[in-house]
Order: C-alpha cells, then structure tokens, then sequence
C-alpha cells in the first residue's frame, strides 16, 4: 500500500462515517443517537458540518502524529508503519494528510 492510498484510505473512513452517522443510522451506534434526535434540515446540516469537522481533527491528528509530527499520549515518536508486503508508509503522512483534509488548512493557515 502506498503512503497515498493509506492516507485517502482515513479520508474516504472520515467521508463514510459521516454519511453513516446521518443516513444509516443502522450501521453505527452514532447513527442511531442522531436518528433519536429528530433533526430540522438546517440542524442536520450544521451537525453535518460538525462531525466532518470533528473526525477530521481526529483522523489528521493521527496521521500527524504517526508521522512524528504530532504528539499521542504526550508523546511525539516517529512510527515506522508498514505495508503487508514490507513496504513503508510512513515518512510522507503530514504532507499527504494536509492535502487529503482540507478543512483542516482552513484552522491551521
């Protein structure tokens, strides 16, 4: 697996849960909680709104500090990830992580 596909691999998780979390809410337990709240259109929109925003501060702050360049559990290591066939990941993650959640350029420029 390339750095890249690892990389859209967590953007396309943050694109689904999000769908999950509003449309199915069979499939995830979050789903059935915002089902229970009974939502206008503009609140399902602005809840919409926040957990994109919410699961991409998680998802890129774990890129980020996979990559060594953000801190987990307090502390900040270079993690060496590999592919099944030996490949590297790592090393490319900020960079990739920055173009693949756009909103998080947004908070940090």
């Amino acid at each position: 697996m390339s750095p890249e596909k690892f990389v859209t691999g967590f953007r396309e998780l943050k694109d689904e849960l999000v769908r999950g979390y509003l449309e199915a809410p069979n499939l995830y337990a979050g789903g059935a909680k915002v089902a229970e709240m009974d939502l206008s259109a503009p609140q399902r929109r602005l809840l919409r709104e926040v957990l994109d925003l919410a699961l991409t501060d998680a998802l890129y702050s774990v890129l980020m500090a996979l990559d060594g360049c953000a801190s987990l559990a307090g502390e900040q290591h270079l993690y060496e990830i590999r592919d099944q066939d030996g490949n590297r990941i790592d090393g490319e993650l900020a960079g990739l992580a920055h173009e693949a959640f756009p909103a998080y350029r947004a908070v940090d420029s």
